[in-house]
């Protein structure tokens, strides 16, 4: 039976950017949505974006910025304007909302072949920026989790397909990519509420489960109007400055 999954990451509290990838799973008609984490952080409508996911059922994972809105320590590890849209967050949040967050899991596994997370298997914390990096993920799964043929992981704000078959694909992204089974393949889906690619289009993609092809997506969304309620929130300019020219 063919089951379409659509993959989210890093929603960042863009209410706009969530509600128009949302909308487009709908009209493909998309069976399952799974989300790699950052539901929070960065944008002004972190309650909408958490409810939008338990109203939907959708599966979620813990990014580090979830991490950091439900707990009581300093975020120091965060740059200043991260750290404020951070402390923000926490103030504004819901308590539902804040458990919901505190009891999403750092990883997933799906079926024996498929796992998602944030970062990497190993640390929400992790980016994923390059084949050489891909390359020591690579290796932990061989020896930690040996079944897993598709990793599914966000954070890095980018999408990216790494893989272990004779012809690696890094770069383009435009074409539907066929998933060869005997090979581990690492496939990143961008972010829906702050892309960093030099696009305002929110990212997101689509596996079908059948066929073993994953698609690349974008979706256009009232950018301004996402970039004017963090403006309206007092959260730090640049944060909607970064909507804007998607970096």
């Amino acid at each position: 039976m063919t089951m379409l999954y659509g993959i989210i990451s890093d929603i960042h509290g863009n209410l706009e950017a969530l509600e128009a990838v949302l909308g487009e799973m709908d009209n493909l008609k998309v069976d399952k949505i799974y989300c790699l984490g950052d539901i929070v952080g960065y944008g002004a409508n972190p309650n909408q974006c958490v409810e939008h996911m338990r109203e939907r059922d959708i599966t979620c994972l813990m990014g580090n910025h979830d991490r950091e809105a439900v707990s009581e320590d300093d975020p120091i590890s965060f740059n200043d304007e991260a750290r404020a849209a951070i402390l923000w967050t926490r103030e504004v949040l819901k308590p539902d909302n804040r458990e919901f967050l505190k009891a999403l899991p750092p990883r997933k596994t799906v079926g024996r072949s498929t796992m998602l997370c944030h970062g990497s298997p190993r640390s929400i914390d992790e980016y994923i920026f390059s084949a050489s990096r891909a390359s020591t993920v690579l290796a932990w799964l061989q020896i930690q989790a040996p079944t897993i043929r598709l990793l599914f992981f966000g954070h890095t704000h980018l999408q990216m397909y790494i893989s272990t078959a004779p012809k690696d694909k890094v770069g383009d992204l435009s074409e539907p990519v066929r998933l060869q089974r005997s090979y581990i393949h690492l496939v990143n889906p961008g972010s829906v509420g702050q892309p960093r690619d030099g696009f305002q289009a929110a990212s997101f993609l689509v596996y079908d489960s059948s066929q073993r092809t994953i698609e690349f997506r974008n979706v256009g969304y009232d950018v301004e109007k996402a970039a004017g309620k963090i403006e309206s929130a007092g959260l730090p300019a640049s944060l909607a400055e970064r909507i804007k020219i998607g970096v």
